[in-house]
């Protein structure tokens, strides 16, 4: 009888992994409102990264209850709930961590394109 799991591939961790956040975010990215923007493609964080005296965040634009915000009302939604996707030390930072969430996201959220 053939091991079957002997040739399973192994799971890819998330290349989000490879950043190392001075504090990790605490929005829990699978359960995001989707947004359907004009060129038929789909948002669920759509972040920015703004400083504060602590770091660098990277915040969402995506609403809770699933409109694009601005930055100011990004920030103001920050400000008041603590909700982030991460804190860098760096800008430079921030933006990688930010480009490659969007890319995951976009490969996770690919499916709903045809629908």
């Amino acid at each position: 009888m053939q091991n079957l799991f002997a040739q399973a591939p192994q799971a890819k961790p998330p290349a989000t992994n490879m950043f190392k956040p001075l504090r990790p975010g605490n929005i829990d990215l699978n359960a995001r409102p989707i947004v359907e923007n004009p060129d038929e493609t789909f948002s669920t964080v759509r972040s920015i990264t703004v400083g504060f005296d602590d770091g660098e965040y990277v915040l969402p634009t995506v609403s809770d209850d699933g409109r694009i915000m601005t930055t100011d009302e990004a920030i103001d939604a920050f400000r008041k709930s603590g909700r982030h996707l991460g804190v860098f030390a760096t800008p430079d930072e921030a933006e990688a961590f930010a480009k490659s969430l969007s890319n995951e996201q976009a490969q996770q959220y690919a499916p709903l394109r045809g629908r």
